[in-house]
């Protein structure tokens, strides 16, 4: 039989198609891979070295005290010395950083902007002016300073709505920063969702309420040294993984975040089609409001349970789907799960950098130094390639 030039030229065409997804593919598994690794290692390997005698028997010591206790902890033998703790939060640091990079492929893709992310777009920041106004009008310091077993006979004794309700004001604070922010931009932009416009109305949103939250938590301080809501308030600002550590605490942040992440996955070919514009969209059969306003509400969920029990962290959502891009391309079936996974090694990566040297408790500021790093050499690099060509 014979197979003239072209009909080669098309077999090869799909071969080296199937050989590139394949490649995907294999990605994937090796970063779905690498992602247990980094977890293990954040669990075991991760010690705090800010202020300890640093000797290499002292960390063997210490790795070789939570290996044990892990196993007393599967053989529900023997002290654990809260491993089990760390097992939990170490997971929802996973689920945390895979939520915050979804929700930055989904806003780049949906306002084809390469600096789109929850950062950049005033969902973190409205969430977190939500979640402080609960904090100043509806708590006092004497609620936050009771035992632990106190707290929790209280919290038993309330009903649905006033045991979520701070969740319930930083989601509201939430849907509220982005809506403002793409209305003023569309304003400026005579109706149109410009670029430009978009992206200077998050920064300046996002600073603005930053600066709010700073006076809020000095005038709490100034007129009441002892208040210890500032304290709360300087926990949703500064990010931190201290108040999540036990199975519910898990249930409550892996719950909403992985019902999320599935709607996402299943939506990721419709993003490939958002991404070419509206028009293009509306001439392909696409119901673009719907699917707009559907990925637009599961990232702010999703933001919103990251903020409520982990405060603010910022970055992660901006620079990880980058990333993604440089490894395994635009095409958001792969790029998607992709960055989800990044996210979560990244996450890993930095929480067990800011356990290592004292900084556990700020975790935005770790976040900041690591991903700002990252982003000023991916500006760097993407300008040499495509010449600063960010449409």
């Amino acid at each position: 039989m014979q197979i003239d030039f072209g009909e080669k030229n098309t077999f090869k065409d799909e071969e080296t198609r199937r050989l590139g997804v394949s490649k995907k593919n294999r990605s994937i598994v090796i970063l779905a891979i690498s992602l247990v690794l980094v977890y293990i290692y954040s669990v075991f390997f991760t010690v705090n070295l800010y202020g300890n005698n640093l000797s290499l028997a002292w960390y063997l010591q210490i790795v070789s005290r939570k290996i044990q206790d892990f196993s007393n902890f599967i053989l529900s033998r023997g002290a654990t010395n809260g491993i089990h703790f760390t097992i939990f939060r170490h997971m929802i640091v996973v689920l945390v950083g895979a939520a915050l990079a979804g929700c930055g492929a989904v806003y780049q893709g949906l306002f084809r902007n390469a600096m789109a992310g929850p950062s950049t777009l005033g969902v973190q920041a409205g969430g977190l002016l939500g979640g402080m106004l609960y904090v100043y009008f509806f708590t006092d310091s004497s609620s936050i300073s009771i035992k632990y077993s106190e707290l929790q006979a209280a919290y038993q004794e309330m009903d649905v709505f006033h045991r979520n309700m701070q969740g319930i004001c930083i989601l509201v604070g939430c849907f509220v920063g982005i809506i403002l922010v793409a209305g003023i931009s569309k304003m400026a932009s005579r109706g149109k969702l410009s670029t430009l416009p978009l992206i200077l109305t998050g920064f300046l949103f996002s600073s603005l309420i930053n600066s709010v939250a700073g006076l809020m938590q000095y005038y709490m301080v100034l007129t009441n040294p002892g208040d210890l809501r500032s304290n709360a308030m300087r926990s949703l600002m500064m990010g931190t993984f201290d108040n999540t550590f036990t199975l519910e605490h898990l249930l409550l942040v892996g719950m909403p975040i992985l019902v999320c992440l599935s709607v996402l996955l299943s939506l990721r070919s419709k993003i490939n089609v958002l991404v070419f514009g509206d028009d293009e969209a509306l001439s392909m059969g696409m119901r673009v409001n719907l699917f707009h306003n559907i990925l637009l509400t599961v990232c702010t969920i999703m933001v919103a349970v990251t903020i409520s029990f982990c405060g603010q962290i910022g970055f992660i959502g901006l620079i990880i789907p980058h990333i993604g891009r440089l490894l395994v391309g635009p095409d958001y079936r792969v790029l998607l799960p992709t960055s989800m996974i990044l996210g979560g090694i990244v996450m890993l990566l930095v929480y067990s950098f800011a356990i290592s040297v004292g900084y556990g408790s700020n975790i935005n500021l770790a976040t900041s130094l690591i991903s700002g790093t990252l982003f000023i050499i991916f500006l760097i690099t993407y300008r040499r390639k495509r010449n600063a060509d960010w449409a």
